[in-house]
């Protein structure tokens, strides 16, 4: 029974390996079909269509590469810098004291370690991506963003009057620390789209709100990549993990295939 349980968890996580070969393959297929467009080509394309079809006519798969620019950027709130997009998380790290069985059964008192999140929070604004023939709007929200760490700390101790980092002020008072666990500090983390930062975009561009705009896709699988790698880092990075999610997928679905088989000649021969 243990190879069978241990086969179907093996063709499961197989499974699951296939399809991250899948999607990998799917995001180096769009990216190389999917051709670079400069602004002007684009709002050159999106004003004939219009001209043809009406406006709101004009809906295309394009690549964007160029510099973010932004009006009215925000600011990150840890590390106070002016960007589009911002995520950052703040988890306490703690001990606590546990009863729990050993091998042999007997309950035991031992310490462990865990961490929990108690403050997060992820923002983003429309902005431009600007080339040497003009500029796009894009809109982040829904976007894969692959981001530029901007913060990372711990701070040690549990300090019960209260801590502040860039404009993030943590209450302890707000009643996150109780459950009888020994808080042994707080990690911090944050991730930044920076303005004036160079940046490599795939989405949909459409003109249906009146002027074009990069989005997310109509169509839920179609990508929608924000990026400060280059089109070549992201092609290297997805093929590797292409090759790694495949070569998995062989094994374990291998492994588990032969667990199964011989789980059930076990059982049918005892």
């Amino acid at each position: 029974m243990i190879l069978i349980i241990g086969g179907i968890l093996g063709l499961a996580l197989s499974g699951g390996f296939y399809y991250g070969f899948k999607k990998n393959a799917s995001k180096i297929e769009t990216i190389k079909a999917t051709k670079t467009s400069n602004a002007k080509e684009l709002l050159t394309t999106a004003a004939a269509v219009g001209a043809e079809l009406g406006t709101g006519s004009f809906r295309e798969m394009v690549e964007l590469k160029g510099k973010i620019t932004c009006n009215n950027p925000l600011r990150s709130e840890l590390s106070n810098q002016p960007c589009v997009w911002y995520s950052y998380t703040v988890s306490r790290e703690y001990e606590e004291t546990v009863i729990e069985p050993d091998s042999e059964g007997r309950q035991v008192q031992q310490t462990r370690r865990g961490s929990e999140v108690v403050a997060s929070n992820i923002r983003s604004t429309p902005f431009e991506i600007l080339d040497n023939t003009g500029s796009i709007t894009v809109d982040p929200e829904g976007a894969d963003i692959q981001s530029l760490k901007s913060h990372s700390s711990f701070q040690p101790g549990d300090p019960t009057s209260g801590f502040r980092i860039g404009n993030f002020l943590l209450n302890p008072s707000a009643g996150f620390l109780t459950g009888g666990r020994h808080t042994l500090g707080y990690r911090s983390e944050e991730f930044v789209l920076p303005v004036d930062k160079d940046a490599f975009i795939v989405g949909e561009a459409s003109d249906e709100s009146g002027t074009v705009k990069v989005k997310k896709p109509e169509k839920s699988n179609n990508l929608f990549l924000i990026t400060t790698k280059s089109e070549e880092e992201i092609i290297k990075a997805a093929v590797g993990a292409e090759t790694g999610f495949l070569i998995g997928a062989i094994v374990l679905g291998i492994g588990g295939l032969t667990a199964l088989i011989f789980g059930i000649i076990n059982i049918l021969n005892p």
